[in-house]
């Protein structure tokens, strides 16, 4: 009896050496998206699952070693492979593992070298559970319904848990996205719920994901992307709000970035919205408010001059469960308040897109009860150059085309109460067009007057 206890627990030891590796996650790691990409996964142990296979058409034309570290508490090893040499817009089939036990093998696009190449992404945010006890149900089937929208990858404004320093909210955040962080890069900017313990890499959230890191701390809080003719940029309401004066670090930093990399279309995401609707009312002895206020971390004053200078063309933030597109717009004598502009060359559009889990101001929808209360309501248009207010669980997509943008913005079949297709809705829509690039202009080809002569026998 106490041979073939020993036996069963050697057996049951190898079982778990030789597991499955889980929650493979693949991101970009460097601004060249074109050719540079990571992929991360999650296994028991440091001696195990180390190998990335990939190519072209199937996993083994190619290896990698990942590097492998002790991730914090129980959450197990984390495991990272960098590709730097990658062909661009082009599918790569892979696998990972550790040379005996493998993953199904699963697929990422890198992004396009052609400034030309038209491409969608999708923005959303605050997914987190409503509280530390309850799971993230609403998130798997939002996140979902925003992948089967083809997005080449998604921005993520923040609150991605409830509560960062809680290792189990980070693995339930994991598991239940699966497996479609394994084809579609998540970029993620930390929100208030997501930091701790301590700031910088030694955090969860640092740990967890695989991002591009910056130079002037040299952590993933903020950072910067391109895409096609786009530049991406991710910065960090909740920590490194240093400087001369509040954020001026993360300011100068932008100011750079967005000098040194010109691009013909740009977007900030960032967690706490610079402007936003909001509504507050008087109780006894004290004021209650109903939503996050604008301007709430006091950055506005050196933000959003930097965003006017280089001409951003969208912030996306969160934070306030809801979506509200604010623009165009630009600074303002009032930090907290913007001045609405004629037209979208002038200003930037801001838009709060809270709505991918986490409770929201919609109507209670219950299919078999039509109540009619939609508390966002009570906030909407009192930001100046308030344009839409929804108060769904939604998601955004921007598609872009050389000089065309088109923006929408999607409620989803999961709603509060319930998930049914008759939730999906066109919430806002609008395009911003600008003077197409020469590069990307149609040359017309002059035919061959041989090759198309019907006249002409060749002798």
């Amino acid at each position: 009896m106490c041979r073939f206890t020993t036996l069963l627990l050697l057996v049951l030891a190898g079982t778990a050496l030789h597991a499955e590796p889980r929650n493979v996650r693949v991101s970009y790691y460097d601004p060249d998206t074109a050719h540079k990409a990571a992929v991360t996964w999650t296994t028991d142990g440091l001696d195990e699952a180390t190998i990335l296979q990939y190519g072209y058409v199937a996993p083994g034309q190619f290896d990698a070693v990942a590097q492998v570290s002790q991730g914090p508490g129980d959450l197990g090893a984390i495991n990272v492979a960098f590709l730097d040499d990658l062909k661009a817009d082009t599918v790569y089939q892979y696998r990972v593992g550790d040379g005996a036990t493998w993953t199904s093998t699963k697929s990422f696009r890198t992004g396009p070298e052609d400034q030309c190449a038209p491409f969608r992404f999708a923005a959303f945010g605050d997914n987190r559970p409503d509280a530390d006890w309850l799971p993230q149900l609403k998130w798997n089937p939002i996140l979902e319904e925003t992948a089967g929208a083809g997005p080449a990858f998604l921005l993520h404004t923040g609150d991605i848990v409830k509560d960062g320093q809680i290792l189990q909210q980070w693995k339930d955040f994991l598991n239940n996205s699966d497996p479609v962080l394994a084809s579609i890069p998540l970029m993620a900017t930390i929100g208030n719920h997501d930091d701790g313990p301590g700031v910088g890499e030694g955090a969860n959230y640092n740990r967890i994901f695989t991002l591009p890191t910056n130079e002037a701390t040299g952590t993933e809080d903020f950072y910067y992307f391109r895409y096609g003719n786009a530049i991406f940029v991710s910065l960090s309401s909740q920590t490194f709000g240093g400087g001369e004066s509040l954020f001026q670090t993360q300011a100068d930093w932008l100011d750079k970035v967005l000098t040194d990399n010109p691009a013909q279309w740009k977007f900030v995401m960032l967690h706490h919205p610079p402007y936003t609707s909001h509504a507050s009312f008087d109780l006894i002895f004290t004021e209650f408010e109903f939503n996050h206020p604008p301007d709430e971390k006091g950055y506005n004053s050196v933000l959003v001059p930097i965003f006017d200078k280089h001409h951003v063309d969208i912030v996306f933030a969160g934070h306030n469960h809801y979506y509200e597109r604010i623009g165009p717009v630009a600074m303002g004598a009032d930090p907290a308040q913007g001045v609405e502009v004629a037209d979208f060359d002038q200003g930037t559009v801001y838009v709060i897109t809270g709505g991918a889990g986490a409770l929201v101001y919609d109507e209670f929808n219950i299919p078999w009860i039509n109540i009619e209360v939609d508390l966002v309501d009570w906030v909407c248009g009192k930001a100046v150059g308030s344009k839409v207010c929804a108060g769904d669980h939604h998601f955004v997509t921007i598609d872009i085309d050389d000089g065309h943008l088109h923006f929408e913005a999607r409620a989803t079949a999961q709603q509060t109460v319930a998930y049914d297709l008759g939730n999906q809705a066109l919430i806002d829509v609008f395009d911003i067009y600008k003077e197409p690039s020469e590069d990307c202009l149609e040359v017309p080809v002059e035919p061959d007057p041989v090759e198309s002569s019907p006249e002409y026998i060749e002798a």
